[in-house]
């Protein structure tokens, strides 16, 4: 259910009963009883009234109703007569869909168009599809769709790949500190993204003011100035303690420690993952001057490689998934072999990095491991706040995911990546 249509289910829920619980409303809605407290806060946000706590329950203030559509009293009937001679022909899941969405619009009719739809009489001959006929529809419908899906996350995984690309090229003919710029800018809108899909409170707003505009150019200033050590421990030591501090000071314990750690979280994936990207052209190989920019375009090269054939491998393999309620695409089987895979490609651009071929195999298989469960980690969370994709309610409308969607990979496998291959190198 996209998150637009459970704040109206929301709504109608509450509407009419004397008081309404979350937990009665998680259960309906067959989501978290936190999802519900945050839909129903961003629901007060926007103006509708609704009167309550956590805890408590919540009704619905008076004189609140959606405004009513405007249709004559002959469109109304118009649309019953449709629905009821297109559920002939639909099939039987299509129909029941038909005959909801049907008595969605007729709860919101004016009186007057209200009362001529129900009195209609419609006579449809009985000529529709078979059931065997409706249930093959059905499934070519069904697949049909799955298949559609499916080329949409392809495509979104492409352009992802293109996007860095082009950031790649930039950060090599332009500097490395352009390049740092432009991966700021990226933690900069992820972190954005990944905070704006959350609740927030008026205590919460210094500590935000700290993320976006002292950790974070913090952060990247000390990847540009090679303090590699300082830079590894920043965000996981000290960030750590000023955040929940300065969150602390505005007096505000209401939901301390969930909104702490969601800004925590946030941090650690969008500013501290993502900066260990630009980190890997200011390290210094041996025999290996001024083509660190190529360590980059293998680190995307065979995450992105990983995470496209693990999606499509699940596709063919048919194997049923680890974990259904967090993702329908990730089984171990396709998991394997697509590490395998990618290792396999890191061995084929071995020649354009510092790594011997099986140093590359073996490190491409590292950064694909941290990258994509990493990738379904982020799927764990989104399926918690009961969205479909990090670009909000309008990326999942159009079908487009959004940034953090895009390089929530990256953001795992990069410090993975760069540690093992400090370590091993000995910088």
């Amino acid at each position: 259910m996209r998150r637009a249509d459970r704040l109206f289910q929301v709504i109608q829920l509450i509407r009419g009963r004397r008081l309404t619980t979350a937990a009665w409303l998680a259960g309906r809605l067959e989501v978290s009883e936190r999802t519900v407290y945050r839909d129903i806060a961003d629901l007060q946000r926007q103006g509708v009234p609704i009167d309550g706590e956590a805890g408590v329950g919540y009704r619905l203030g008076k004189g609140f109703d959606l405004p009513p559509l405007v249709f004559t009293n002959e469109e109304a009937q118009a649309l019953v007569a449709a629905v009821r001679i297109a559920q002939t022909w639909l099939d039987p899941q299509l129909a029941a869909s038909s005959q909801d969405a049907l008595s969605r619009v007729m709860s919101v009719l004016p009186a007057a168009a209200r009362a001529a739809a129900e009195s209609l009489v419609v006579m449809v001959a009985p000529i529709g599809l078979e059931p065997e006929v409706q249930h093959v529809l059905q499934r070519l419908r069904e697949a049909a769709e799955a298949k559609r899906h499916e080329f949409r996350n392809l495509q979104g995984i492409l352009r992802t790949s293109w996007v860095m690309m082009l950031v790649f090229w930039l950060g090599w003919m332009a500097g490395e500190w352009v390049a740092i710029w432009l991966f700021g800018l990226v933690s900069f809108f992820a972190l954005r993204e990944f905070l704006t899909l959350s609740p927030t409170r008026r205590g919460d707003h210094r500590s935000l003011v700290l993320a976006f505009f002292v950790v974070l150019p913090v952060q990247y200033w000390l990847v540009g100035t090679e303090h590699f050590d300082l830079f590894t421990v920043f965000i996981p030591v000290y960030v750590f303690l000023a955040i929940p501090v300065v969150s602390a000071l505005a007096n505000d314990p209401m939901r301390f420690l969930e909104r702490n750690a969601k800004l925590q979280w946030g941090i650690m994936v969008c500013i501290y993952g993502m900066s260990h990207v630009p980190a890997l052209l200011l390290l210094d190989f041996p025999n290996y001057d001024k083509k660190n920019a190529f360590l980059v375009f293998f680190l995307v090269i065979v995450v992105q490689s990983c995470v496209l054939v693990q999606h499509m491998l699940s596709r063919y393999l048919k194997r049923p998934p680890t974990a259904p309620n967090i993702s329908q695409s990730f089984n171990w089987q396709s998991w394997l072999i697509a590490l395998f895979v990618a290792g396999l490609v890191g061995a084929l651009l071995s020649g354009i990095t510092p790594f011997w071929p099986a140093q590359g195999f073996v490190m491409a298989i590292v950064a694909c491991a941290s990258g994509t469960l990493g990738h379904f980690v982020m799927k764990a969370l989104k399926r918690d706040r009961g969205i479909p994709s990090w670009g909000g309610q309008l990326a999942s409308t159009t079908g487009a995911g959004g940034l953090l969607d895009r390089v929530d990979a990256l953001c795992f496998a990069a410090p993975v990546f760069f540690h093992s291959v400090r370590w091993y190198f000995g910088l």
